[in-house]
């Protein structure tokens, strides 16, 4: 579930939700931009418009949408996160994956659900595995954690490994952001334990 960071829920727990941040906020023309991405956005890709801000400190305004075209995957998207196991489908997780990375704003960002379908449908690809159980979810604001850039991906994996639980995802963006944060997950599959860090439209893998 999406709230932003005064505590409004914005979609369902089911919902994928992707982030437009290419407002220019300073501008005189900020309210007229922001009103034109909430009334006319396309409704054949996406079900719903609002305005949120998840600034840390300082206001980061963004346009949230609901993605559409994510059935079954928001079928399974609780399920899933509360620990069951979820089943491979080669071609369902292909498509499912394009049609998210095609309603991702340039620049822009996804939610815990939609970062959720990228890890997996990453894991099915290269590991042949044939299902899925999710062991731990957190996630992480990177610029806020002040890793220098070669060590954030190494930074990132190592939070994630040591971890047993899954975190709610009510609590995603209650403090704010200062960058486009890195969702980290821990999966076991057929016996054998990965870790994945999704950032944005990139996805990294690493078999423990």
């Amino acid at each position: 579930m999406i709230k932003d960071r005064y505590g409004k829920a914005l979609f369902s727990e089911d919902a994928v939700a992707v982030f437009d941040t290419a407002l220019d906020y300073d501008s005189e023309l900020f309210e007229d931009t922001v009103g034109w991405k909430l009334r006319d956005f396309d409704r054949d890709k996406y079900a719903a418009a609002y305005e949120v801000d998840f600034g840390a400190g300082a206001d980061w305004p963004m346009v949230a949408y609901e993605v559409l075209g994510l059935i079954p995957y928001s079928a399974v998207a609780a399920a899933f996160f509360m620990g069951n196991r979820i089943e491979k489908s080669v071609l369902a997780w292909k498509r499912m994956a394009s049609t998210l990375l095609s309603r991702l704003p340039k620049d822009g960002f996804t939610d815990a659900n939609g970062a959720a379908l990228l890890a997996l449908e990453r894991l099915f690809e290269h590991s042949g595995s044939t299902s899925a159980q999710l062991i731990a979810y957190t996630w992480m604001d990177e610029e806020a954690m002040f890793y220098h850039e070669p060590d954030k991906a190494a930074a990132a994996f190592e939070v994630i490994k040591k971890m047993d639980e899954i975190q709610p995802r009510e609590q995603q963006f209650g403090v704010g952001l200062h960058s486009a944060p890195t969702f980290l997950f821990k999966f076991k599959a057929d016996d054998r334990l990965f870790l994945a860090a999704v950032k944005a439209r990139e996805v990294k893998l690493l078999e423990l």
